[in-house]
């Protein structure tokens, strides 16, 4: 019967399929459709493992921990300026708050550490440290270090503008 794959009934004159050649004959490719679909999920798949690897570099985390810091400093010298008013950004081990905001967490695992004009070393900010910005349009030179892992960003920021003038990366981990 497989090796017949159309009869002819005698009454009507009409061909026939075997339904063992038709079921074969289904199976020999797949359709337009299912081939779409596969591609489709191989290409989520990969896409979402391209974002995973990449949100774990340490150089993304430290970025966005720094433009926490760096925003949170723009605002508040544009503040001084637009108030002409003192106002000050405080500095914790692994947060920051403007004035008297609640403080905001630099996540990611970051830790801030602090050097002032004429200090030589790097150290954790002090209980209730702050950088001020006065309403003239000054701030305080200051330069800070966000650490992860190992994996450093330092950044120098400029008393006329409060943005950052210089910035340092080390990605080596352990140093």
């Amino acid at each position: 019967m497989a090796s017949r794959a159309l009869r002819m009934t005698s009454a009507t004159g009409i061909f026939e399929t075997s339904p063992l050649v038709l079921k074969h004959h289904l199976q020999k490719g797949h359709t337009l459709l299912e081939i779409l679909t596969a591609l489709g999920l191989a290409m989520l798949v990969v896409g979402v493992a391209a974002l995973g690897v990449g949100a774990l570099g340490p150089e993304k985390r430290l970025r966005r921990s720094a433009s926490l810091v760096e925003s949170s400093a723009r605002q508040l010298f544009w503040q001084s300026v637009q108030e002409r008013r003192p106002h000050c950004l405080r500095l914790g081990a692994d947060a920051v708050a403007a004035d008297a905001s609640p403080w905001v967490s630099l996540g990611n695992g970051a830790r801030l550490e602090v050097r002032r004009v004429g200090e030589s070393r790097w150290r954790v900010p002090g209980k209730a440290e702050r950088w001020d910005f006065s309403g003239s349009g000054l701030c305080e030179p200051l330069s800070l270090r966000l650490a992860i892992n190992g994996a450093s960003l330092e950044m120098d920021f400029d008393p006329l503008t409060g943005a950052v003038a210089e910035e340092r990366t080390n990605l080596e981990a352990g140093s």
